[in-house]
């Protein structure tokens, strides 16, 4: 055993611990606010729920079974605990020291989703140098060029650690130049700025059923697809969708959007929620007023396929999230991909647990391939 490794074999334990403790207290926060989210769940379901997630050799309670129980009105013993989920079984399903580290960077989105499925690249930012969407070398003087020329609408935003929307910015192309609402201007000052990486696009009009709940915001759909790796076969496990309620382009719940689950038909949960740990649910859009419950997003299975078909471009993961959104064209556009701190929680919030019928398969599994890996991102530093 190397060095590194055999440091890590004690380090990973510690790590797992800190994982644990901030969910907990995450938990403990909640709970503060939403004491009613944490009535107890009958004596079966909890024995149940406890003895299965207790496989893995991890402390188990049973305060993510009521809380998500009480949220969604329906008590399933296999709902996924966060901080299970985020100290192994994420950590075993992806290679989270390896191709993931990839897949944060929206620059290389384009090497594992074809071109039809993507927003148009107008210029991409990569540690000091340019390139187009193709990958093709771009130089100062061309790259200032097109910030210059009139593209339509662009959405710039930084393309590693930009957890929950935040350094996204929206464009319009305004004498001559690009602005947005807060007096920033697209130059390459300000692109250098940002980061080691960073990525224009084309703004993607929005399909009718999105824009009606905030025309303004993306209303991205989030895809949880699952590549099993005992047979190899893949299905979506859970999805959801997330609303602006500003004219601002995000719209993700930590920079003040809501959220529903989504069912097996693409059925719409009956409430949203965003600030949920102090916020009531709402069973209608703030602004626009439009319920939720009554409505089935149309092109669900389109982007259960095309999720289902993009992650077989990416071998070294087997459950991803996907941040779709369909088109005035009705096309599938695939906006970001997550293999690493994906959002578990609120997938589960109708519809039942994350895994589903395959929960205890994906136990199964992750107690046979269980790793000590290095904990190298950021969620596990919280």
């Amino acid at each position: 055993m190397s060095i590194p490794n055999y440091v890590n074999k004690f380090l990973h334990p510690l790590m797992v611990k800190r994982v644990h403790r901030f969910y907990n207290r995450k938990l403990l926060t909640i709970s503060r606010y939403r004491p009613e989210l944490f009535k107890t769940v009958d004596a079966l379901n909890t024995q149940k729920h406890l003895e299965l997630w207790g496989r893995l050799g991890l402390p188990c309670s049973d305060k993510w079974l009521r809380m998500l129980s009480n949220i969604s009105g329906i008590v399933d013993y296999r709902y996924c605990p966060d901080d299970i989920y985020y100290s192994v079984i994420e950590r075993v399903l992806n290679d989270c020291d390896g191709i993931t580290n990839i897949l944060d960077d929206k620059n290389m989105l384009a090497k594992f989703v074809p071109a039809d499925y993507r927003p148009k690249t107008v210029l991409r930012y990569m540690r000091g140098e340019f390139f187009d969407d193709a990958y093709n070398w771009i130089s100062v003087k061309n790259a200032k060029e097109l910030l210059f020329t009139d593209n339509g609408p662009l959405i710039a935003k930084k393309s590693v650690e930009s957890l929950g929307g935040h350094d996204v910015y929206a464009f319009n192309y305004v004498n001559g130049q690009y602005c947005e609402k807060a007096g920033s201007r697209l130059t390459l000052d300000f692109i250098s700025k940002q980061g080691s990486s960073f990525i224009v696009q084309e703004r993607v009009r929005q399909c009718n059923f999105s824009a009606m709940f905030n025309p303004y915001s993306a209303n991205t759909c989030r895809i949880i697809s699952l590549r099993k790796p005992w047979d190899g076969t893949c299905r979506v496990v859970a999805a959801g969708m997330r609303f602006g309620v500003t004219e601002a382009a995000i719209d993700n719940m930590s920079s003040g959007g809501i959220c529903v689950a989504m069912g097996p038909n693409g059925e719409l949960s009956r409430f949203a929620v965003g600030n949920w740990c102090s916020g009531a649910p709402v069973d209608r859009h703030p602004v626009s007023g439009v319920s939720f419950g009554d409505k089935i997003h149309p092109y669900y299975k389109d982007m259960c396929k095309v999720a289902c078909e993009c992650h077989a471009n990416i071998p070294n993961a087997n459950l991803l999230s996907w941040d779709m959104v369909v088109d005035e064209n009705k096309i599938v556009k695939i906006l970001e991909v997550n293999a690493k701190s994906q959002g578990v929680d609120w997938p589960q919030f109708d519809f039942g647990a994350l895994f589903g019928d395959d929960t205890e398969a994906v136990i199964d599994w992750c107690v046979e391939h269980k790793k000590n890996d290095k904990f190298a991102h950021f969620r596990t530093w919280f």
